[in-house]
């Protein structure tokens, strides 16, 4: 009778240290699946002025954590905001699109594991194409200077600061700003302003939000990405 008593315990405990050690390869069905690493971007350059319309982009390899297989989501637009951007997949880090003369094009990649998670974006670049001679080129989209996105601002006043460029060196630029506490900023506080910064009054414990027109001398116009800020 001790016998059987024994050799049922050790079967009791044979049977609890499978259930316990058994790990299907060392992986937790609950581990949260995390995105691939953030591509950069490569070309064309930042500001690039290109005489072709068919380009070739490219961007940095991203690697999954998790193993999984890395593709690339690519949108191209023709504002920085990228409102209704066009959308191109690619298994590879480059991809070559045809464009149209004579505009000013954003572009940014982000990375997908194929199971509903993407990277960041890391950048956005912009580049124009040529539109002919004697053609005019949109200016490029103003780009933030400062205060940094999301930073706090201490003090009752802020300078923004902002830059701007136009492939068409006989143009001169002038700035609209838009500066309010909504979203997307509705109240215009300066017009055709030629210097590109702007000293505002602040309330605090608030957040702002910003941005900023390029109009050259021939009615072309381009619009930054909205910033934002807060104040203590």
């Amino acid at each position: 009778m001790k016998h059987v008593f024994f050799w049922g315990m050790v079967f009791l405990f044979s049977l609890q240290f499978i259930a316990c050690g058994s790990d299907d390869g060392d992986h937790d069905p609950l581990a949260e699946d995390e995105g691939p690493t953030v591509p950069t971007l490569l070309v064309p350059s930042n500001n690039k002025r290109c005489t072709d319309t068919t380009l070739m982009f490219r961007w940095s390899t991203a690697t999954d954590p998790n193993g999984d297989s890395v593709s690339y989501e690519l949108q191209l637009a023709d504002n920085s905001s990228f409102t209704a951007p066009e959308k191109y997949s690619s298994t590879t880090n480059s991809e070559s699109l045809t464009v149209e003369k004579g505009k000013v094009y954003h572009w940014r990649v982000r990375g997908n594991d194929g199971k509903g998670e993407y990277s960041d974006y890391f950048n956005t670049f912009q580049f124009v194409t040529e539109g002919g001679a004697g053609g005019n080129h949109t200016p490029f989209a103003p780009s933030l200077v400062k205060p940094v996105v999301d930073t706090m601002v201490q003090g009752g006043s802020v300078l923004l600061g902002w830059s701007a460029s136009d492939v068409d060196p006989e143009d001169e630029l002038v700035f609209d700003i838009y500066f309010d506490t909504v979203n997307p900023p509705n109240e215009k506080v300066a017009s055709d302003q030629l210097e590109k910064h702007l000293e505002r009054t602040v309330s605090p414990a608030s957040v702002y939000f910003w941005k900023v027109v390029a109009k050259d001398n021939h009615g072309a116009e381009a619009t930054s990405a909205i910033w934002k800020f807060k104040t203590e």
